[in-house]
This record gives C-alpha cells, structure tokens and sequence, in this order.
C-alpha cells in the first residue's frame, strides 16, 4: 500500500508539474493574423428601427480591434442626418461636434488575445417633426492609422546557378503567405529570384479589409465633415516603412517604388534587392516588412423617426 501511494505521488509529481498543453498553445500562438482592424457595431436597439420624435433614444456604438496593432489616434465619426432634426441635442461621455475620441484600443497580443474592445453610448432628442416621418441613415466612420508587419524565412544561396555537385542547406522559392498578419492591408507572396551577386524580392500587397487605404498624413481630411477631404493623390497610399533581411539590415533604399506604394484595384507590387554580404553557402534568413497607412471603415442603421400623433 505504501509502494502504491509513492508511486501515485511520483506520477503526480511528473505530470502535474509539466507544462500545460493550453499553456504552451497560448505562448507559441501567432497573433498577426487575419486581415481586419477596428470593426465597428451598432448595439442592438440603439438606436432602435424605429422612434417617436418625443421620445430620447440612444445610440450605442461598440468597438473592437480585431488586428494586431494598437490604435492610439482613432475617431468616429457620426453622420447622415440632419441636425436641424437631430436639434434636441446629442451628447455623450468622449462625444462632441457628431465625433466621438476613441481611448486607446490594444491590438490581439498573448496578454489580450481578442484585442482592445470598448462600447460608447451617445443620448438624443429629436426636434418635433412638421412632417409624418423621416428616415435617416445613421453612418458611424472610423478613422484611424493602422500597421502591417509581416516575416518569412527565405533561402540566400550565393551560387545559385553552380554546375559543380555540392551539398546545399536550402533552395530559392517563392513564398505564399495566407490568412493576413493581423492588419486590413496584407502581404500575399513573397516572389525571391536569386542571381549570382544579389537577390531579388518582390512583395505582393493587398487591401483585404473592405474598408479605405489612404495616407495616413491626411487622417484628419478622413472626416465626412471635412471641405477638403482625401485627396486622389492619398486615396490607396501605403507607406513602407522597412524591408529587413537577417537581423537589422534596412533594405528599403534598395527598393522600387521607395517610400510609399499606389493601390491599383486594391493591390500594389514592392520590388526589393539584397546584395550578399559575403560568399558563403546557401542559408535561411528572415525578411520582415512593416507598411503603415490610414483606414476608414463604416457601418449604419437606418432609423425611422414618427411625428407624435396630436
């Protein structure tokens, strides 16, 4: 009995102490994934389909940050009515001239795995209608900065057209990348081409977050209220930040377009050259990129407002 009660004691000991396979699945989880940032939704019933011009109805707005960088500078926006209607007054906590300041929204991270979440409540009251009814469509506009960061291991072999037999530790190849790295404008391909003094790397780049691409210098012209509004020449603009290969080395300068890429029907190509910095064998290294940009995204309910009957 008391060899059993060891053992069992030992066994617990061995297993009890491992670590967990939750845990392990949390600390190795890539979280630059998917291909969305802040997703905005109206709450239900607020506002309702429906409202009374006597009654005071809300509107309830909740916000989450779905991608992996953290918003520091967002706003949303409020329009699609008429505020001689809406002259009763809309207020709430953050809220002021129909935009409401966003507190700052983490992105997904181990610590906060679903990302940065908040829920803003603005109160109204309608100015009594001369006519039966008016039907707005609210709009709500985020507007914000957001960032992609995405890394793949390539294969540099300096000789890559060698006649001679010798072993190799890899080989050139293109590499495809799915499912985003957690920011609406993702990298889908990473072509590589080696030649004998350098390699070539051409990055394929999309918008596939459904919502509007622009430089992030104009964020402020992002407002549906602004005269000037984004202008053609920021509309679709991503700045590059930088292209890596290995540890620290900056490529970028070596890079076509340099500085910011031109969505056309929503992607873009960034042509790169790595010269090799010595002649060795073939190895693996990582190339990361990191492209910044301003994002607007949208949603709307359509509220109908009825005159109280006399």
């Amino acid at each position: 009995m008391k060899r059993l009660l060891m053992l069992a004691l030992a066994l617990l000991l061995i297993f009890g102490c491992g670590p967990s396979q939750q845990g392990d699945t949390a600390l190795t989880r890539d979280y630059r994934t998917g291909t969305q940032a802040l997703v905005l939704n109206f709450l239900p019933n607020a506002p309702p389909s429906e409202v009374f011009d006597t009654d005071e109805f809300v509107i309830g707005i909740e916000v989450r940050n779905k991608g992996a960088h953290t918003v520091t500078d967002g706003t949303i926006y409020l329009s699609g009515f008429d505020p001689r209607v809406f002259g009763g007054g809309l207020s709430g906590q953050g809220f002021s001239n129909n935009q409401i300041r966003l507190d700052e929204l983490p992105g997904k991270s181990f610590y906060n795995p679903d990302g940065g979440y908040a829920v803003y409540s603005i109160t109204g009251r309608i100015t009594p209608l001369q006519v039966n009814t008016y039907t707005p469509t609210i709009l709500a506009t985020a507007c914000y900065t957001y960032s992609t960061e995405a890394s793949a291991d390539i294969c540099i072999d300096p000789d890559p057209y060698s006649t001679q037999i010798k072993e190799k530790a890899c080989t050139p190849s293109d590499i495809t990348l799915s499912g985003g790295q957690g920011g609406p404008i993702e990298i889908t391909q990473i072509e590589v081409d080696p030649t004998k003094n350098d390699v070539r790397l051409t990055f394929h780049i999309r918008n596939s977050g459904g919502g509007l691409v622009f430089d992030p210098g104009q964020l402020a012209e992002c407002s549906p209220y602004s005269q000037r509004g984004i202008t053609l020449e920021a509309k679709n603009t991503v700045r590059v930040d930088y292209v890596k290969v290995g540890i620290d080395r900056d490529i970028s300068s070596e890079c076509q377009p340099r500085g910011e890429l031109k969505l056309v029907d929503g992607s873009a190509v960034l042509m790169c050259k790595y010269t090799y910095p010595t002649q060795q064998g073939a190895y693996k290294t990582p190339v990361t990129i990191k492209l910044s940009y301003g994002y607007r995204s949208s949603t709307s309910r359509t509220v109908k407002i009825i005159k109280t009957p006399t």
